[in-house]
C-alpha cells in the first residue's frame, strides 16, 4: 500500500517528499473556477479511486484499496473515504468505512488520518501556497512549478502541458534524486500508462496517506492546473492507468493499476 500510494502520487506530480509532511478529453477542457478563495475545476470531478491488485511484475502489488471522493455544494473537496478499511478492534482487525481526509476552508484546516492536523493557505488563483511547512509556488500558466519545506526542495518542469522530470533535493544530507516522466497509452487496453525514470532505487516515505491525499488535492484543483495526461483521465466515467517505476541501478520494476471514476 506504501509504494503504490505514493507511486501514484508521484508519478501525477505532487510528490510527497515535496511537502515536508510525512482532466481535457470528452468535454472538459480543463478551465476551473475560484469559489470563495478556493480554486475548483470545471467538469468531471473524480469520486472514486481504485487501486487494484497487479500480477506480471518483479515487485508484488497484491493489494485492492477502494476510495470514495465527496465534495461540498460548492463542488470543493470536502472528505475522502477509505471504503474498504480496516481497524483493530478486540484483538482483530475488522473492515470499516474510514475518512481518511476531511477540509475546514473555514478555518483553512486539513484533518488526515487518525490524528494529524495541518493548516493551510491560499493564493490569489484558489491554489494551496502553503501546507504546513511546505510553500508551494506556481508559474504564469497555473502549473506547480516548485515544493520547499524545512527538510526538501522540489523542482518540476513542464514541456507542453505535461510534466517531464523532477528534482527533489535533501537539505540535511545534500542528496539529490532526478525523476524523468513519460507517457503512451496501450493500444489494446485503451489504459493510460504513466512511466516515471529514476536515477537510483529510493523507497518512500512512511505515510502513504497524507500522498494519496495529496494527489487527490491535486486532481480537485487545489495545487494549481492540471497536466494533459492526468486530464486524460476523464475522457470517460470510468478510466484505468498502468503507473510503472523504474530505476536505472538494476532492471526491478515497480507496477501498479488504478481505476479512476469521474461523475
Amino acid at each position: 500500500m506504501k509504494k503504490a500510494f505514493y507511486y501514484l502520487l508521484t508519478i501525477s506530480l505532487v510528490s510527497s517528499v515535496s511537502f515536508g509532511i510525512t482532466s481535457c478529453g470528452g468535454d472538459d477542457d480543463g478551465s476551473s473556477s475560484v469559489i470563495d478563495g478556493v480554486n475548483v475545476n470545471n467538469g468531471k470531478k473524480l469520486t472514486r479511486l481504485e487501486i487494484l491488485p497487479e500480477t506480471g511484475s518483479s515487485t508484488t502489488t497484491d493489494y485492492n484499496y477502494k476510495l470514495r471522493v465527496l465534495y461540498d455544494s460548492k463542488g470543493r473537496l470536502s472528505s475522502v473515504i477509505w471504503t474498504n478499511g480496516e481497524k483493530y478492534e478486540n484483538g482483530k482487525y475488522i473492515e470499516s468505512e474510514i475518512e481518511l481526509m476531511k477540509i475546514d476552508y473555514d478555518l483553512r484546516l486539513v484533518n488526515i488520518y487518525p490524528s494529524l492536523k495541518y493548516m493551510f493557505s491560499l493564493n490569489d488563483k484558489g491554489y494551496i501556497s502553503q501546507i504546513a511547512s511546505g510553500s508551494c509556488t506556481y508559474d504564469s500558466y497555473g502549473y506547480l512549478t516548485g515544493v520547499e519545506s524545512l527538510r526538501e526542495i522540489c523542482t518540476l518542469a513542464y514541456s507542453e502541458g505535461e510534466l517531464i522530470k523532477s528534482l527533489v533535493s535533501n537539505l540535511q544530507n545534500g542528496n539529490m534524486q532526478l525523476y524523468y516522466m513519460f507517457y503512451g497509452e496501450n493500444s489494446s487496453t485503451g489504459e493510460l500508462m504513466f512511466y516515471m525514470n529514476s536515477e537510483k532505487h529510493k523507497t518512500y516515505g512512511k505515510n502513504p496517506i497524507q500522498a494519496v491525499m495529496c494527489f487527490i488535492a491535486y486532481q480537485s484543483g487545489l495545487f494549481g492546473k492540471i497536466t494533459n495526461h492526468c486530464r486524460y483521465l476523464t475522457k470517460s466515467n470510468e478510466t484505468s492507468a498502468v503507473l510503472e517505476r523504474n530505476n536505472e541501478q538494476n532492471s526491478n520494476k515497480f507496477v501498479v493499476r488504478c481505476k479512476f471514476t469521474y461523475e
